[in-house]
């Protein structure tokens, strides 16, 4: 049975039985004895540890600290730990500090002050996994802190110009954070940290800094999968090469910069790219691109960039771009196979549009967030072998629903927060429509006679209204949320559903009359949850059977 503070008598039972009970056992026993306010147990564990223990543990459980019964302040137990280890230099801090739940140490100055008299307690920090260090500390302590061989997580934050070579012996270290403004070069044992999957230094920009020099070696580097540089000067760049396995990587605010890696056209497995806010970028690498697995990719606030090639912005596995609206985007006739894209540019969105050419198998498209379609000339019904449209925050979008009913593949339509007034009559045509979902439209009229005269899915919540006609329209599931239906008895009189779930305002509500007598299927209800009046379906074990 593993240590448990919330179970402590259980686990002080349980361990009675196990074999080289207590020597084995005489440290957890400690843990027992100073969180339990049982002072029969306290006695028992007492002389437990005066039988079997040195002269140091019983000098340190003999102490007046106590542990927080529930063992939930870890400041107050890491302060009792240190006071521990200076009466038993031999006390597990780290591991016992990790039995109550507790992998984070947080170096205050508080803290930071109780190390520097007493640097040897450092030592004993063995066994958590994640260190923040915020202050500047004494030179000695840092480095002994970068001898704990448990840490996975690392992150570094003050006025140091260098680090201790002890970092590269971390050999558990999984991720190392660094906001140094003042770091001159990073250790050469950095390298050494074979164990290393993320990485992210922070130098903050200065007037008059010398261009921080980055070391060629992050390819020795096998498991790094995130690597990111922030608020720097960096000297070239260019020639920079990234181990083969990585995933993420980003250049944010970074000052004299001129050229991007070239390498990183050949990072196969590279999912997401980030390139913001690096003013004097003035090119992107031009060799063949093999990013077949990028799925994100930025490129915001490069005044020197004013085309983009589109081979880089509709690469096969694609799904988010985020670009400046006055780039350009150079067309360079290919076909592109991309079967599904997300677009919050308009420039991306016109591209596509006008170019519908290359992209033959564009099936999903997801468009969020723009306010000016202005320069947009035509609409959706360009893309002829579109399958989903889902649409998020669009305002003075019009033009992209004119002729939607000439998307004759459409399966699914969902538009939310949209200031679109109404879809066109030609939607009726798509008979392969199977989903319709509309919410939060509230300046849209939905007629029903512009309605396929199937659908599987009808999901319509606080539109403006929806107006009834004589068009007959079957749907598997219908839900219906504060719509206003001016007409419902004509509305039921064309509407065969399976299941429907119903709350809606406006209209006639709050008639007496039965609504269900007028379905003109009423046995294919099989299913019905009403919030509001229940007249309207006071007979509905009548009439749907």
């Amino acid at each position: 049975m593993e240590f448990n503070k919330n179970y402590l008598s259980t686990y002080y039972k349980h361990i009675q039985t196990e074999d080289n009970f207590p020597e084995a056992f005489l440290y957890e026993l400690f843990l027992v004895g100073k969180m339990t306010r049982d002072k029969e147990t306290i006695n028992e564990i007492a002389e437990y540890i005066e039988k079997y223990g040195t002269v140091e543990i019983n000098a340190a459980f003999k102490t007046r600290s106590k542990l927080p019964e529930k063992g939930d302040d870890s400041e107050k137990i890491l302060n009792s730990f240190i006071s521990f280890t200076l009466k038993d230099p031999l006390f597990p801090l780290g591991k016992l500090y990790a039995k109550l739940g507790f992998l984070q140490v947080f170096v205050n100055e508080t803290l930071a002050e109780k190390l520097e008299e007493q640097p040897e307690v450092i030592q004993r920090f063995e066994g958590i996994e994640k260190l923040i260090i915020e202050i500047d500390l004494q030179d000695n302590i840092l480095e002994k802190f970068c001898n704990i061989k448990t840490i996975k997580s690392l992150e570094i934050e003050g006025s140091y110009q260098k680090l201790p070579e002890t970092i590269g012996g971390l050999e558990n270290l999984e991720k190392l954070e660094l906001d140094l403004e003042h770091l001159q070069q990073l250790p050469i044992s950095f390298f050494n940290l074979k164990s290393l999957k993320e990485f992210s230094l922070t130098l903050s920009i200065k007037e008059g800094k010398q261009p921080f020099a980055l070391p060629n070696r992050f390819h020795k580097l096998t498991k790094l999968v995130e690597l990111n540089f922030y608020d720097a000067a960096l000297e070239d760049i260019s020639e920079l090469l990234f181990p083969e396995n990585i995933k993420e990587l980003g250049f944010y605010r970074l000052k004299n910069i001129k050229k991007i890696p070239k390498s990183i056209v050949s990072l196969n497995k590279l999912e997401k790219l980030s390139i913001f806010d690096c003013a004097d970028v003035a090119e992107l690498p031009s060799e063949e691109l093999m990013l077949d697995n990028l799925w994100i990719l930025r490129l915001q606030k490069l005044p020197q960039i004013h085309c983009i090639e589109d081979k880089y912005l509709f690469l096969p596995n694609i799904r988010s771009v985020r670009l400046d609206e006055n780039v350009q985007i150079s067309n360079g006739n290919t076909v592109f196979e991309n079967t599904e894209l997300s677009i919050s540019n308009i420039s991306l969105l016109e591209y596509v549009l006008n170019h519908p050419e290359n992209f033959p198998k564009l099936k999903k498209l997801k468009v969020t967030e723009l306010y000016d379609f202005s320069s947009v000339t035509v609409g959706l019904e360009q893309l002829k072998s579109l399958e989903s449209i889902e649409v998020f925050q669009l305002k003075n979008s019009e033009i992209l629903w004119r002729h939607l009913g000439k998307c004759s593949q459409l399966s699914h339509i969902k538009i939310v927060h949209a200031d679109v007034k109404t879809l066109p009559e030609d939607l009726r045509n798509i008979e392969s429509l199977a989903v319709l979902e509309i919410s939060d439209c509230s300046n849209l009229v939905l007629y029903t006679n512009s309605l396929p005269a199937r659908i599987n899915d009808f999901k319509i919540m606080g539109i403006k209204e929806l107006v009834s006609g004589k068009r007959l329209i079957r749907t598997e599931r219908t839900y219906l949320d504060s719509v206003p239906i001016q007409d419902l008895k004509n509305f039921f009189g064309h509407f065969v559903v399976s299941k429907l779930l119903w709350s809606i305002t406006g209209g006639e509500q709050f008639s007496e009359e039965d609504l269900t007598q007028y379905l003109p299927e009423p046995e294919k209800l099989k299913e019905l949850k009403s919030y509001g009046t229940t007249a309207h379906f006071q007979d509905v074990l009548k009439y749907c059977t």
